[in-house]
């Protein structure tokens, strides 16, 4: 379901190319609108699903991801139909187009048509081990809040009256808790400066091998490769998901940002070998980056408000993505990896605080 989706993000457009005379209407723009608006909730709504799976969330993510990372082989797919099996892109569109409309019948087929509904006696009780009365869940007090050893415990520390409890226990929170409280907003700051380089690399690798002088039989050649190595990303997903359910949020983002200022190192070569290996990377780095966003999400802040926070992540995410217009426009490659390197640097805040922050409760 998740490859399908992400092929249906991109259906529209398409075959609006290849059915419609464009003449007199931008339908570049049209369909660029398209594309923005209903991929990300398309793939953030895949994604979610793994909270079905409470027992093994960051595995289960791992794969939706890397099923999403296997839709980036219809671009081969399309090579290969155009270019060696002769196909016209009429017919090719044509064939997609079907393939896509049974994917959506199987989907509404299989899917219930109601929400499941948790039955309060059937609760986890690791979900909810304290009932307190609803005065105290709209004050947002804790039983615990006064006692004198938490008094003390803020005078020594220097500690406002709320952050002890607040910051320490997110889970069942105030929507408003959540959003304003340090561990999301480090998070957040974190996806953005991560996803506008991931989304950049896709839209700039062409000219990036263009601009390092290679012949266009060498940038044909290095684009088919990266058209195999990013569907072929599964591969990482058993490493990744061991890596999220064992070692921990702080040392998968470690490891995350890590990758990301090796694909920018790597990239930045004119050595092929190298810049291969920089795809390799990013694949990698392209696989841990979402199931990170989302299974910390669920593990910091429960899921209550899961949905709406997710989609706030990825509306910052989205803001900040604007700023790969004006950085392509810089048009030197070599200034825009030192700005890379830069601002990926930057996230290491994120982990610092998160292991300052599990030290400290």
């Amino acid at each position: 379901m998740a490859v399908s989706s992400s092929m249906w993000s991109n259906l529209l457009l398409g075959l609006v190319f290849d059915k419609v005379n464009a003449g007199g209407h931008d339908l570049l723009l049209y369909g660029m609108v398209l594309v923005g608006f209903s991929g990300p909730g398309i793939q953030l709504s895949g994604i979610h699903m793994s909270n079905l799976f409470p027992e093994a969330t960051a595995l289960v993510a791992c794969f939706i991801v890397g099923g999403l990372q296997l839709s980036f082989l219809i671009f081969t797919l399309f090579d290969l139909a155009y270019e060696h099996l002769g196909l016209s892109m009429s017919t090719v569109f044509t064939m997609y187009a079907c393939v896509l409309f049974l994917s959506l019948i199987g989907t509404l087929l299989t899917e219930p048509d109601t929400p499941f509904e948790v039955v309060p006696s059937e609760e986890h009780e690791l979900l909810s081990p304290m009932r307190l009365p609803s005065v105290f869940k709209e004050e947002e007090a804790s039983l615990l809040m006064s006692t004198p050893e938490l008094e003390k415990y803020r005078r020594r520390h220097r500690r406002p009256t709320d952050e002890v409890f607040f910051d320490g226990d997110l889970h069942n929170r105030s929507f408003r808790t959540q959003v304003l409280s340090k561990p999301f907003l480090l998070i957040a700051f974190y996806f953005s400066i991560l996803s506008l380089w991931c989304n950049f690399f896709i839209g700039s690798i062409t000219g990036l091998l263009r601009w390092k002088g290679l012949p266009e039989s060498v940038v044909a050649n290095l684009l088919g490769k990266l058209a195999f190595v990013l569907p072929g990303s599964v591969m990482f997903i058993p490493f990744v998901g061991y890596l999220l359910e064992k070692c921990g949020y702080t040392y998968s983002s470690l490891v995350c940002t890590a990758v990301a200022l090796c694909f920018t190192v790597m990239l930045s070569s004119m050595s092929t070998g190298w810049i291969v290996a920089g795809f390799v990377a990013y694949a990698f780095f392209r696989t841990i980056m979402f199931p990170l966003l989302f299974a910390y999400l669920g593990h910091r802040f429960g899921f209550q408000h899961y949905g709406a926070l997710s989609g706030i992540a990825f509306c910052i995410g989205g803001v900040v993505g604007l700023l790969q217009t004006p950085i392509a426009a810089i048009g030197d490659f070599q200034t825009i990896g030192y700005v890379q390197f830069g601002t990926l640097l930057l996230t290491f805040v994120a982990p610092y605080f998160e292991r300052q922050r599990d030290g400290y409760y």
